[in-house]
């Protein structure tokens, strides 16, 4: 997602410098991030594989996701190996006439086809990814790092309407003998589309920072002991010892809650409380429901209902409902009555229990 914002920010300058005539300045900065913008598709594309799946780019499999920038790169070669003075005199045509952005300082294919290529590519990647999200929507909501389906989905088309109107503001260009300078009534879709990009840009970065837990990553307690060890290799401060043996003392709690609902059945207990859970896990009642929340990303009660649910759907698998009726699987399960049965299942499914029955 950085790299993304990144590539953005360079499109936004670049532009910028363009409308303003100062490109002529730095000659060699036009065209220079061309090809990059192909890849915000791709990028786009493995920051869910990693947020949802948490899975990393495997080189021999993921590389033609790059062979459109690269190919754009070859094609541009030419082009960046000219001296400034020839950039410069292709600028000066380009600011008399903006039309000629799609020509001047092109390779073997014009800018304007490159600009429709990356919004198709674009597009065909949403396509993709929005599949993928309602293919995985249960998972989303139960686990993945604490990411709502809603979240990924809402950040995965913003990303989208970015690509969209940088694509318009450039493709613009080809309807104007000269850059719109002014508000005058032929320049105002450029401004509009300019502006727009402006509140959107704003907007993803606040949601950056102000929603960091969406767009980021959290890391597994179990394994941020390891993460420790680094120290040993850096002159900085280190670690306290006492955030270690916290650190230590998490995994700890969570492999013995792991184990009491997976394993010992803690959930059938009806009315089972948070107090009663850390007593099982001697640990104070603060500490398990910060831990569940950070984890898992879920309130205590949420936690419980989800083996719940998980311990019905396993019997409805086995065929145990042919025996015994949704409702009393329900109160094996430990659920105190039916209608939390059906909010919890609906919750977590995304459908009623006899909808998931007919459909086993």
């Amino acid at each position: 997602m950085g790299f993304i914002f990144l590539i953005s920010n360079t499109y936004i300058i670049v532009t910028f410098l363009i409308v303003t005539g100062n490109i002529i300045q730095i000659p060699h900065l036009f065209r220079a991030f061309a090809p990059t913008y192909y890849l915000i598709g791709p990028l786009l594309l493995f920051y869910f594989r990693g947020a949802v799946f948490n899975k990393v780019i495997v080189w021999n499999k993921d590389w033609p996701h790059f062979l459109p920038a690269l190919i754009q790169f070859i094609d541009l070669i030419p082009f960046y190996l000219k001296p400034s003075f020839e950039k410069r005199e292709i600028l000066e045509r380009i600011l008399v006439d903006s039309r000629l952005t799609d020509f001047e300082g092109s390779g073997f294919l014009d800018a304007e086809i490159h600009s429709i290529l990356r919004l198709v590519f674009l597009f065909a990647y949403l396509v993709y990814l929005l599949i993928c999200l309602f293919k995985s929507r249960r998972r989303i909501h139960q686990f993945q790092n604490g990411k709502s389906f809603f979240q990924l989905l809402f950040l995965t088309l913003v990303v989208f309407l970015l690509g969209v109107i940088n694509s318009s503001i450039y493709l613009i260009n080809s309807f104007y003998s000269d850059l719109p300078t002014s508000l005058s009534s032929s320049s105002f879709p450029y401004f509009v589309l300019v502006g727009s990009s402006f509140v959107v840009y704003l907007f993803l970065h606040g949601f950056i920072f102000f929603m960091p837990e969406t767009t980021f990553s959290l890391p597994d307690p179990s394994k941020l002991k390891k993460y420790d060890m680094l120290k040993k290799d850096t002159a900085e401060v280190t670690e306290p010892i006492e955030t270690k043996k916290e650190l230590e003392l998490s995994a700890s709690i969570l492999s013995k809650l792991e184990i009491g609902m997976r394993v010992e059945k803690w959930f059938q207990i009806n009315g089972l409380t948070v107090e009663e859970c850390a007593k099982k896990l001697e640990c104070e009642r603060y500490i398990l429901s910060k831990l569940i929340n950070g984890h898992y990303k879920m309130r205590f009660n949420d936690y419980v209902n989800f083996h719940r649910v998980e311990f019905v759907k396993n019997e409805i698998k086995k065929g145990s409902t042919k025996k015994i009726t949704l409702e009393g699987l329900s109160e094996e399960a430990g659920f105190n009555s039916r209608t939390t049965f059906y909010n919890a299942f609906i919750k977590h499914e995304g459908l009623s229990p006899q909808e998931y029955l007919k459909r086993s």
